[in-house]
């Protein structure tokens, strides 16, 4: 995974990209409007069965471990090209259904 550093707030992320877009016009307006209906406050990278490890493979690169069984990841090829089957034919009640059953088993 990329090494991302610290968290930025949104407000100087939106001040970054005004400075590089319209840098004739710094500080450029911000309108803060609130939360919408279904935004997130924090992107979450890692899932509860992942972990970063301390060495980092390449410079900028985190690794990232697992804690699934390896009989549970070793069937995922399976099911992608399952999933792709039951996209290419069409069964939407299918493919819904065995993605709730693969996202259960893989948590």
């Amino acid at each position: 995974m990329p090494n991302c550093g610290e968290s930025v707030p949104i407000v100087e992320t939106a001040r970054r990209l005004a400075g590089w877009y319209r840098p004739e016009q710094v500080p450029y307006p911000l309108t803060c409007t609130g939360i919408r209906p279904g935004e997130r406050l924090d992107e979450v990278l890692l899932s509860p069965n992942e972990s970063f490890a301390a060495d980092e493979p390449a410079s900028g690169l985190r690794l990232v471990r697992t804690r699934r069984p390896v009989a549970v990841l070793s069937s995922v090829h399976a099911r992608v090209d399952r999933l792709a089957e039951l996209a290419n034919g069409g069964d939407r009640d299918a493919l819904a259904r065995t993605c709730l059953e693969a996202a259960a088993e893989l948590q």
